[in-house]
């Protein structure tokens, strides 16, 4: 019911950008890391679940932005909606959330949300109990509309979950809440965790009943305690070349991508080229939606974060292939890919990621002999080529 949709989001948005963490800040930094949550209503009854993996860490100029994946799962752990390129950043000694961070979790369908306003945590990284937090708020129009205020660190408590025993920051507030015609007042709590994040987050009616919450159940496929497990499964291209999903224990690509035990499958050559040191077609912004017109659902180009994955996880060597310049680029399971440089010695390839504070800039990735990088260019109209990659799915489920 809507009813039970709107309570499960307003357990998650009360955290607003809660992610994970390890820097040690607010977040983590270590790519490929993953977290269950276990969501319940106000009589503790399971209602789904929230799988977070973080996707991408990026630096620039003493600010860490970490992008992440979240996946919503039922009580089944089949999987629903699949957000992409959530962040949070550190920067002079404060932890920022992104507004939009709030929704990875919640239980509603949020597929064709465009618009997400609002403003994220502020938690400094360096924190005391008394600490008082400005006023949080996220809001999608004509849908919902929740605010926190009153935000303060109220203690310092050892909590335990199915994932282990954290030592947390308690932050209570006040919470108003609107969800298209159902209005709700009351209070929350959330435990934040060191180098991991949210721990636990509950909210409470204006006479104290719970209403709902979330817990973090497992870390990275079930440790410690093994009650939980998730691997990692893909698009399955059958004979018909029509992509269906299929939920499996191994991660084998479709024909044409490469496994580099990332959260996406890699093209083995560059859109529309016949062999891996070809350039392929090139096109503007505008067009980087052209993979998934091309060869069907599942491709598409990446995202910045998916870049920032791929340069940070693998590595990166410079080389020739049939006196082609490039990289070879190896995942730890042994894996490669070939980047081509062809040209004047600097290649430039799409992301599909905006600068959310300068809409007028897009990132790119670009690799020459010196470097391989993601910048952010001021321009849309130029064309580069476009890497593709291929949408990965997810399984999870209790052990027996």
């Amino acid at each position: 019911t809507m009813k039970k949709a709107f309570l499960t989001a307003l357990a998650t948005i009360l955290t607003l950008g809660s992610a994970f963490s390890q820097v040690k800040t607010w977040i983590s930094t270590d790519v490929g890391n993953t977290y269950l949550y276990e969501m319940t209503d106000a009589k503790g009854k399971v209602t789904g679940y929230t799988l977070n993996r973080i996707t991408g860490v990026g630096t620039d100029e003493g600010k860490t932005t970490i992008y992440y994946h979240s996946y919503s799962l039922d009580t089944n752990f089949k999987q629903g909606l699949h957000l992409t390129d959530i962040m949070a950043w550190t920067y002079n000694g404060t932890f920022h959330a992104d507004s939009k961070s709030a929704l990875s979790s919640a239980s509603m369908n949020l597929e064709k949300v465009t618009e997400v306003k609002g403003s994220g945590l502020k938690l400094p990284e360096e924190v005391e109990v008394g600490h008082v937090m400005g006023d949080v708020s996220v809001s999608i129009p004509m849908i919902l509309d929740v605010k926190q205020t009153g935000m303060h660190v109220a203690a310092r408590e050892s909590l335990t979950t199915p994932a282990g025993t954290f030592d947390c920051i308690r932050i209570d507030a006040d919470l108003e809440s609107k969800a298209l015609f159902i209005k709700m007042s009351g209070s929350g709590q959330q435990y934040y965790a060191k180098g991991v994040g949210l721990v636990k987050s509950t909210t409470y009616n204006k006479k104290g009943g719970v209403m709902g919450g979330q817990t973090l159940v497992a870390i990275n496929g079930g440790e410690p305690n093994g009650k939980y497990y998730w691997s990692w499964s893909m698009f399955n291209f059958g004979a018909s070349g029509n992509p269906n999903v299929h939920y499996t224990e191994g991660a084998v690509a479709p024909e044409g991508m490469v496994d580099m035990a990332l959260s996406v499958f890699w093209a083995e050559k560059n859109f529309t080229a016949e062999t891996a040191v070809e350039e392929g077609l090139s096109c503007d912004f505008k067009d980087t939606d052209t993979p998934t017109e091309f060869y069907g659902e599942g491709w598409r180009t990446p995202t910045k974060a998916e870049w920032d994955e791929l340069i940070k996880a693998c590595t990166w060597e410079y080389t020739t292939m049939e006196d082609v310049p490039g990289y070879k680029v190896t995942s730890k399971n042994g894996n490669s890919i070939f980047i081509p440089i062809p040209g004047d010695g600097t290649a430039n390839y799409w992301s599909t990621t905006e600068n959310p504070e300068e809409k007028k800039n897009v990132y790119k990735a670009m690799f020459n002999e010196e470097t391989y990088k993601v910048v952010d260019v001021p321009y849309k109209g130029k064309e580069f080529m476009i890497r593709p990659v291929c949408e990965t799915m997810v399984k999870v489920g209790k052990k027996k």
